[in-house]
């Protein structure tokens, strides 16, 4: 077993819970469970008989490090209910309430010749009037967006106990409930309306049901197709604790302080497992990785009936991109630009119809419509004309290396190392270049304007230093934008996916699941042995010491990463060495909300600065300007934690502004990336890259980090992806024809 630590996804820190009826069973569980994902819980009981228990669950949550509070109140009254919301937001951090788990219920059978008013209002106060009134108590304490709303009903709500005639009925009621309450708050408070139906769960409020329903239950646990048995309580809990937020990410506000995860995004998948061994226990293909460069793969060998399994170690698929809604506002976190000159990026977007639903980062005609060129001297305002002019000068001089912009010596830039056009020799000389090395050649050709700019620049997309950054990344670089830096802007900065990169990662890995996918989130790999020398297969170990077995396995874990993996047989010593060596680009990307719309249409420029290149990245929905911003190797914004003051105090320095917010996630530190996106250093290219993309065996390797076109790209990712799918599917293809269709 691999020794490598786990921890619960703590993907619901800062948040605040209620659970009515929380002292035992499904409700206990459900309270037990938010607490371990970070949340803080109000555990509700409603007499002095369930407090001993509601005081085992308090026990159970505060002795593994959460957080809880007891709330002795009967729901069944307006009165009970005033005093759980005022408890629950004392005890908020945030005085928001935003989870609601409505679980509390009184279940007694009853035949209709048998009911009494005093029943009737006893089950239909609970299950219906608390629900009811508990839910409009919260409505002024809900996030503005965000909030989750969980209504517990039961399979009695649609099948016929003879006993049930009122229980049936409330629990109808609250699928009703669910049905109003999603299309009336979602829109209005942002929230999430869901009920859950269990069926037998083997709980006390159950084994005390009448014999005769518990006897007309067998039928139904005999056909169960999951197992032939009554549930348990674990079974009901992660569809309600389960909630879209990653553990993934950073914000900060003045009223709630720095705090980590929790947030909305789609890209988290729940529940985190689903699979079901083949039958020989032997998949087709295992994928490492759930980022673009495997979700594409894992996509298209599903989608040709190969049984495909996917391990994961984040909770969320999209691997170093993935967008989060904040109050109705989408920040992404990652890669987020699309074009296109990126082949493999258009053609999914045409796949699933998102080709037109594009939207702009820059936005003329705010307060604040000009450009900032900030020196260690002075801060000077200036149009965005010639800002772009400026830069384009200074880049021009630096990237024209062979007297034609680089159409001389990168003529076909998915054929970089040597083509019909250039010799590989001729690339290897430039190869060698660092981008200091290029810059000390021109320097002196350019303005001090021009040298602001041009370093800026550089040093932020590199995300290292000029001595250790490749010349050869650039020179690439420039011949997939068309070997001309007008397009620069347009394919770097521009086009962004009005549904967030989340959405069309989510749409992809649809796809796959509905071919038959099968994947564990929250599960690292640890080990890859091929032994198909032996006994055909390959075998992956995760953290937690289960094995996997497959014909094949695609890798697309990070160059960064690859350190990580135990390999069995040991990697080619070059491949080693590259992994050694790793790439050079620990770039920062924070996002800013700053008071007021007004720096909604500025740009700006800071060298040297913490943060270089910060612009207006649309309007939020509380009207305050977004501003994304970048920087280049700034460790010192992270040491080794958020360091909040030199933040501000970079964002100051590009330009004056009252930020409300700030949202970012740290790469560099981050287990799964270990660095921003790929860039090489001198030399690396013509030396590693053909070996990092060689198969090792029957294990094959994807990644944006070596992929032909656009390296450290998204449509990079998807380049690979497809590619690794390609050659799988071939080998696949002739070791099991008669199921394998392409």
């Amino acid at each position: 077993m691999i020794d490598t630590p786990t921890l619960p996804p703590q993907n619901l820190c800062g948040k605040t819970a209620i659970v009515t009826g929380s002292s035992r069973g499904i409700g206990a569980g459900i309270a037990v469970d938010l607490a371990r994902r970070g949340a803080s819980v109000i555990i509700n009981y409603v007499s002095t008989k369930s407090r001993q228990a509601a005081e085992g669950v308090l026990q159970n949550i505060t002795s593994n490090g959460g957080s809880a509070l007891l709330v002795q109140a009967d729901i069944s009254s307006i009165g009970g209910i005033q005093h759980l919301v005022e408890e629950s937001v004392k005890f908020s951090l945030s005085k928001k309430i935003d989870i609601v788990v409505h679980n509390a219920a009184f279940g007694d059978d009853c035949y209709l010749e048998d009911i009494t008013p005093e029943f009737y209002y006893k089950q239909t106060d609970t299950n219906l009037k608390g629900p009811i009134f508990l839910t409009q108590a919260i409505l002024p304490h809900l996030p503005s967006h965000g909030g989750r709303i969980v209504l517990v009903s039961s399979i009695s709500a649609r099948m016929a106990f003879a006993s049930q005639t009122v229980y049936a009925a409330t629990k109808a009621g609250c699928e009703a409930l669910c049905r109003c309450w999603a299309a009336a708050l979602g829109k209005k408070y942002g929230a999430t309306v869901n009920c859950v139906n269990p069926g037998p769960v083997a709980t006390e409020m159950y084994w005390e049901s009448d014999p005769e329903f518990l006897k007309s239950m067998e039928p139904i646990i005999d056909a169960t197709p999951a197992a032939p048995r009554v549930g348990q309580v674990a079974d009901i809990v992660p569809l309600v604790a389960v909630e879209m937020t990653t553990a993934d990410a950073y914000t900060w506000t003045h009223e709630g302080g720095l705090q980590k995860g929790g947030l909305t995004c789609e890209g988290v998948i729940s529940p985190p497992e689903k699979y079901r061994a083949p039958q020989d226990n032997i998949y087709d293909v295992i994928v490492i990785g759930a980022g673009y460069a495997g979700l594409t793969a894992a996509r298209d060998l599903a989608n040709m009936k190969h049984r495909v399994l996917m391990l994961e170690g984040r909770d969320r698929i999209g691997g170093r991109t993935f967008s989060l809604d904040i109050e109705g506002f989408r920040y992404e976190m990652g890669g987020t630009w699309v074009s296109h000159y990126q082949p493999h990026i258009l053609a999914e977007l045409r796949r699933y119809g998102l080709e037109k639903r594009l939207v702009a980062t820059r936005q003329h005609g705010y307060q604040f419509d000009y450009y900032t060129l900030t020196t260690k001297d002075q801060q000077k305002q200036i149009t965005h004309e010639e800002a772009a002019s400026i830069f384009q000068s200074a880049w021009n001089k630096f990237i024209n290396v062979d007297g034609h912009y680089c159409r001389k010596i990168c003529p076909l830039p998915y054929q970089q190392m040597g083509n019909l056009m250039v010799s590989r020799k001729e690339v290897e000389k430039f190869d060698k270049l660092s981008c200091r090395d290029r810059y000390n050649q021109i320097k002196g050709e350019l303005t001090a304007e021009e040298s602001t700019m041009l370093l800026s620049q550089l040093l932020m997309i590199s995300g290292g230093d000029l001595a250790e950054s490749s010349l050869w990344d650039m020179i690439r670089v420039q011949a997939l934008g068309g070997h001309n830096i007008d397009n620069f802007e347009d394919i770097w900065l521009l086009y962004k996916l009005k549904d967030g990169q989340s959405h069309l990662a989510k749409m992809i890995f649809d796809d796959a699941a509905e071919n038959g996918l099968d994947y564990l989130f929250q599960t690292p790999v640890g080990r890859i042995t091929d032994t198909s020398h032996h006994h055909g297969t390959v075998e992956v170990e995760v953290a937690d010491g289960r094995i996997f077995y497959a014909r094949r396995v695609i890798c697309t874990v990070p160059l960064n990463v690859l350190k990580d993996i135990q390999f069995s047989p040991a990697l080619t010593t070059k491949r080693q060495a590259a992994i050694n060596q790793g790439h050079i680009c620990f770039m920062t990307k924070i996002h800013a909300e700053a008071n007021g719309s007004g720096l909604a249409s500025w740009q700006g420029t800071a060298y040297p600065n913490d943060l270089l290149l910060g612009f207006g990245d649309g309007v939020t929905t509380q009207g305050n300007s977004h501003i994304t911003a970048f920087g280049g190797k700034e460790h010192t914004l992270f040491n080794p934690n958020p360091d909040l003051g030199n933040i501000h105090k970079a964002f100051q320095s590009l330009h004056s502004m009252d930020i409300q917010r700030l949202v970012f996630h740290d790469w560099n530190s981050d287990r799964f990336s270990q660095g921003g996106p790929c860039w090489w250093i001198p030399g690396f290219m013509t030396q590693y890259q053909e070996e990092l993309q060689a198969r090792h065996g029957n294990v094959f390797f994807a990644s944006a980090d070596w992929a032909d076109g656009w390296r450290a790209f998204i449509d990079g990712a998807l380049e690979q992806g497809w590619k690794a799918a390609q050659e799988v599917a071939r080998e696949l293809q002739s070791i099991k024809p008669r199921t394998a269709k392409i």
